[in-house]
């Protein structure tokens, strides 16, 4: 009875194709153990891919820090199509789903360089955090206080001025003399200004009586 399982071990140095690389404890590809085709030292297939080497923007939907890990994407080799049944876009390009994390840059470079790829790594800028206070626009700035004048001073300055005392007089005395002014030309001089004697309704006749 024969082995089925020993016919399907291939050796990786021997094997054209890997489906899945090996990852360690951290859920990353480990570069030492994934090198399909050996390649001599400094020598770069023209036909083989760019991988761009690449650090991950933070998500602008989450508040969380900027992830740590690499990623090793692919150029597309070939552009998309859309699709004529239902019109969507794809595409048959299989290095255009390629992404792989690696814990750092320096995994990233050597597992493309393992394969003989051409390796573009793009700058990593850190973008530094701009602080914007709005502290001064809703605290409030009140006048520093004297001091050495005390209370009577602080008094002294919100209280009434003789001015505006006299002011104020000055106004009413116009205000009634205006007033006498008017009465005055409403009535001809030979008639004397009625006065009120106290009583309402009409004229008694005991003084006409008396007269």
């Amino acid at each position: 009875m024969r082995d089925h399982a020993n016919e399907h071990d291939t050796d990786p140095q021997q094997s054209n194709m890997l489906p899945h690389p090996p990852r360690d404890h951290g859920g990353t590809a480990r570069a030492s153990q994934c090198r399909l085709t050996p390649l001599p030292d400094g020598e770069v297939r023209h036909d083989a891919p760019i991988a761009f080497v690449y650090r991950p923007a933070r998500n602008p939907m989450q508040s969380g820090p900027r992830p740590k890990r690499w990623m090793l994407q692919l150029e597309p080799t070939r552009p998309l199509e859309i699709e004529p049944l239902m019109g969507w876009t794809s595409g048959n390009d299989p290095a255009r789903q390629i992404r792989m994390p690696f814990s750092s840059r320096e995994a990233a470079i050597e597992f493309a360089e393992a394969q003989g790829w051409r390796v573009y790594v793009l700058p990593d800028h850190d973008r530094k955090p701009v602080i914007k206070s709005y502290r001064d626009r809703i605290v409030a700035k009140p006048e520093p206080l004297r001091r050495d004048a005390g209370k009577k001073a602080i008094r002294q300055e919100f209280a009434p001025t003789r001015s505006t005392e006299e002011k104020a007089s000055s106004s009413q005395d116009s205000s009634t003399e205006l007033l006498d002014e008017m009465l005055e030309e409403t009535f001809p001089a030979s008639d004397p200004l009625p006065l009120w004697s106290g009583r309402i309704g009409p004229p008694s006749n005991s003084a006409g009586a008396t007269a």
